[in-house]
């Protein structure tokens, strides 16, 4: 599923001293978005984004995880907000997104979605949230294209070593394979203490869903503190899930009663009993019962 907002960078400027006796200097601090909006308009430089070196002007980049494309209008050479030597290079680019998931999700009110930046939105995340009453308490969701030989299990083991890695003394536990709504899926958490001077520990509950065409994390995290009563709130908003190709056949979140060849009149009262055991239990609204129940008498 870091659900997530950033603080703006200030950065100290050297250059804008000025002296009134040969003891006293006063330094001038200006936000990094600022000073780069000043470069930029004696440079002309332009963009977010950074590339390979080896890129060159009308160059299409494709996203490996989405299929969405990225073509280069204009290049700025190196800068200091390319600090990965593989991607040293600044670029302007115009986003086109072909990828669409079919996942649908419930997420109270408790949880504000914040905005998704482009480069984002290229590579597959579909939501970032955070919620609202508890500090630290987040939420991602991206999708992948399924490849053909894409194995669910050594995805999460790349993204349980990747998680690992942005931690201090990170470590793994509680792998296991699980089904949500008949389909496969792998869960497990993450604990470590998150980098940088007010670094916090923090506890991940990571679960990948193969969804048929598409492949679904959730990267759900709190604070450890918080971390034994967010767990179940988790796990509830990862099995309310619908809308992905490899879900079995059910009632909530169809348009239409599936049924199966030859069925008739004894099916439909099974439907029925299936429908009103999901009411009581409040994983459906009466208003989805309603509908449900007129087209399942409708069949009969």
């Amino acid at each position: 599923m870091n659900k997530t907002r950033k603080l703006s960078v200030l950065i100290f400027v050297v250059g804008l001293t000025v002296s009134f006796n040969a003891n006293a200097w006063f330094f001038f601090f200006i936000p990094g978005s600022a000073t780069r909006a000043i470069g930029d308009a004696i440079t002309g430089a332009k963009g977010d984004i950074c590339v390979k070196d080896s890129y060159k002007v009308g160059d299409v980049i494709t996203s490996a995880a989405t299929g969405n494309t990225a073509k280069i209008l204009s290049l700025s050479g190196t800068s200091s907000i390319c600090q990965n030597a593989a991607t040293p290079i600044r670029a302007d680019v115009e986003f086109t997104y072909t990828f669409s998931s079919k996942a649908g999700i419930e997420l109270s009110e408790d949880y504000e979605p914040q905005p998704i930046k482009d480069l984002e939105r290229f590579n597959g995340r579909l939501l970032t949230a955070k919620s609202k009453s508890t500090s630290g308490k987040e939420i991602i969701i991206f999708s992948n294209l399924k490849k053909p030989n894409l194995d669910i299990e050594q995805m999460a083991n790349n993204m349980e070593r990747s998680q690992i890695a942005l931690l201090k003394d990170g470590v793994a536990k509680g792998a296991e394979k699980i089904k949500i709504h008949g389909m496969d899926a792998v869960r497990f958490e993450v604990v470590g203490t998150k980098k940088g001077v007010f670094g916090r520990d923090a506890t991940f509950l990571i679960t990948l869903i193969d969804g048929g065409n598409e492949i679904l994390v959730f990267n759900q995290y709190s604070y450890t503190s918080n971390y034994p009563e967010s767990k179940a709130e988790f796990i509830a908003i990862t099995e309310s899930i619908k809308g992905l190709e490899g879900e079995a056949p059910s009632l909530i979140g169809n348009t239409s009663v599936q049924t199966a060849p030859g069925s008739g009149q004894g099916n439909s009262i099974d439907k029925l009993e299936t429908l009103n055991g999901l009411l009581k239990k409040g994983l459906i609204t009466k208003q989805d019962y309603e509908l449900k129940k007129s087209q399942i008498l409708q069949s009969m």
